[in-house]
């Protein structure tokens, strides 16, 4: 059985291995809507449209913001005694991603459907 401290530094790196895992996917759908505002369509774009895409693109930055965090946090406040508070906010974090990244995934979609001629 294991201990307290065996306990957070496993849930900790569990933790932060799923975070690597989607932060290149937030980061490319993000680079991909940034690339729309740089194309010929998006002046075409009417106000509905343009509010669409800067949701989606916002929340790409959020989710970004979100899960790259907890990494720089962990290495800010690695000692001992804080790793259950790192812990702690790292999944608050990744959880406050959730809905940015779900917006994000809604407004990818949305852009191309409302951008298409």
């Amino acid at each position: 059985m294991e201990d307290q401290k065996a306990r957070v530094d496993r849930e900790l790196k569990e933790l932060l291995e799923e975070i690597r895992v989607l932060v290149p996917g937030v980061q490319l759908l993000g680079a991909l809507l940034l690339t729309v505002a740089f194309t010929d369509r998006f002046s075409k774009f009417t106000s509905i449209e343009r509010i669409v895409y800067f949701v989606g693109f916002s929340a790409a930055i959020a989710a970004t913001v979100f899960l790259v965090a907890p990494s720089a946090h962990d290495r800010l406040l690695w000692r001992p005694p804080n790793k259950e508070f790192v812990l702690k906010s790292a999944n608050v974090m990744a959880l406050l991603a959730t809905p940015a990244g779900a917006t994000l995934n809604v407004g990818i979609p949305r852009v191309g459907v409302i951008g298409a001629d």
